[in-house]
């Protein structure tokens, strides 16, 4: 009970919303189709980059593209610390948050993360993962176990977190 644990000292909406975690941490967001989970990423990335350390966003999907230039102009993502690529890079090791977007365009398997965040234990990953046509996140349960934090995007535009550092935390999206 007497240790210390440095957290990240989040702040504002995403301490609302996910807690205040450690490094290393990992967060999965899923939800249907122009919901939002690319914005609420986009948005957390900046976050990141501006007040926390160097974040690289992988966008499989958008690759770099206007629809991703707007997005960081709409979430003031425009950083030195934020980087954007299409492909996922052999060397992860500059960064201190790597998002994924998305686990299922990439084919990524539970091991393929459970390696990833082995290898790189100091940083943070989150993981953007496309739905079923009911609703759930595409693939194993096993992906929901392993990771510290899981925000579902349930409607356009709302976020609601379940996870080790703040479960229940809610977050409405496209409002400064």
């Amino acid at each position: 009970m007497n240790l210390k644990f440095d957290t990240l000292g989040f702040s504002g909406k995403w301490l609302k919303l996910i807690g205040d975690p450690a490094k290393g941490f990992s967060t999965m967001i899923y939800g249907r189709p122009k919901m939002g989970k690319s914005y609420l990423a986009i948005e957390f990335a900046s976050y990141l980059a501006h007040d926390h350390g160097k974040v690289l966003y992988i966008a499989s999907e958008e690759r770099i593209s206007k629809t991703l230039q707007e997005k960081l102009a709409q979430t003031n993502g425009m950083h030195p610390d934020f980087h954007s690529v299409g492909m996922i890079p052999k060397d992860l090791s500059n960064y201190d948050f790597v998002f994924i977007d998305s686990v299922n365009h990439y084919g990524l398997k539970v091991d393929d993360l459970r390696k990833l965040q082995k290898k790189h234990p100091r940083i943070s990953f989150v993981y953007i993962f496309q739905t079923t046509k009911t609703g759930l996140f595409r693939g194993s349960n096993e992906f929901q176990h392993d990771v510290d934090v899981v925000i579902e995007i349930p409607q356009k535009g709302k976020a609601v977190q379940f996870g080790r550092f703040n479960s229940g935390g809610t977050m409405n999206l496209f409002k400064k």
